[in-house]
């Protein structure tokens, strides 16, 4: 079977995309990949720094179909606050691709609220901010969401609940990234399995790994992992192929895991499976309970 390419996307017309983290690195390539690729009707940029915002899209040639939203995944009241601002613009959602993420700082910080920032920005923001934006998911006739995880979710062995925080054991720069994206798969399994409980079948969930990318999404880390990067990753725009087959891929059903093709670092998007413990329903439930506990926000998937 051949490679999955930019030829094999389907018709994108009129549709709402919205992409967390797209004012450089690998949000914005695939922002751009939608611009130029695609006739949708409108790319959001989903970013905490307007400033940064604004010159991405000056970069990508500004126009209407380019729309900045002020989200901060570090701080859940902004999450929240920018989730009730998409509904008050937009009546529905197409595409939500949870792109934003952090590696693990050199020395453990916490969001607004105190949670582990890793933790906090990768999941715990995104989760509350999709179940801020899930009505105008609801409202589209097609919907996707896709998570981005990383290859490093498989270095982690589950999620340590007594200790959510990092604030007990030795904290670990990558130890926190594996959790952290570990929760990306966990979080869009599970919201696969809800929606199905749920029988809402117009909307479905995938997530992917997109593969290294040499950008500087990886510049708080350490010497050697910065001076290595470049023998074995390729820039973001080789990679955006991983997340437009995510967001587009009809026939991708929820709960997918997208891997790229060569030894994971690059390469056309193929169907993998995670690994085990990010398979783990019972896991992934424990999981969900503990974000609607921290975010203080119960997800309904169901119409209302």
């Amino acid at each position: 079977m051949a490679d999955w390419g930019y030829g094999d996307m389907p018709d994108q017309t009129g549709k709402i995309v919205l992409i967390t983290g797209s004012n450089s690195g690998l949000g914005l390539a695939c922002a751009r990949d939608f611009l130029t690729k695609t006739k949708v009707e409108k790319v959001i940029l989903a970013c905490r720094s307007e400033k940064n915002a604004q010159e991405a899209m000056e970069e990508l040639g500004g126009g209407e179909r380019l729309e900045f939203l002020q989200l901060d995944l570090a701080d859940l009241d902004s999450a929240k606050s920018a989730a009730k601002e998409l509904c008050l613009r937009h009546d529905r959602l197409d595409t939500l691709v949870l792109n934003a993420g952090l590696s693990g700082p050199g020395k453990r910080a916490t969001t607004k609220q105190g949670f582990e920032l890793t933790m906090g920005v990768c999941h715990l923001g995104h989760f509350a901010f999709t179940a801020g934006v899930w009505p105008l998911l609801l409202k589209s006739s097609k919907a996707r969401v896709v998570g981005v995880s990383s290859m490093a979710h498989t270095w982690a062995k589950t999620i340590d609940f007594e200790d959510f925080n990092w604030e007990k054991k030795a904290y670990a720069a990558m130890g926190v990234y594996s959790e952290a994206k570990l929760a990306n798969v966990l979080f869009i399994k599970e919201l696969g399995r809800r929606m199905d409980d749920a029988g809402v079948t117009h909307v479905t969930a995938v997530v992917l790994q997109p593969g290294f990318a040499n950008s500087g999404f990886y510049r708080d880390q350490g010497c050697f992992l910065r001076c290595v990067l470049p023998c074995v990753a390729v820039g973001p725009d080789k990679l955006s192929l991983n997340l437009m087959r995510g967001a587009t891929d009809e026939s991708l059903q929820s709960g997918t895991y997208l891997d790229p093709k060569r030894h994971s670092f690059y390469g056309a998007p193929v169907v993998r499976e995670a690994s085990a413990v990010a398979c783990d329903p019972e896991l992934a439930a424990r999981l969900w309970a503990k974000s609607e506990e921290c975010t203080k926000q119960e997800f309904k998937l169901a119409r209302e």
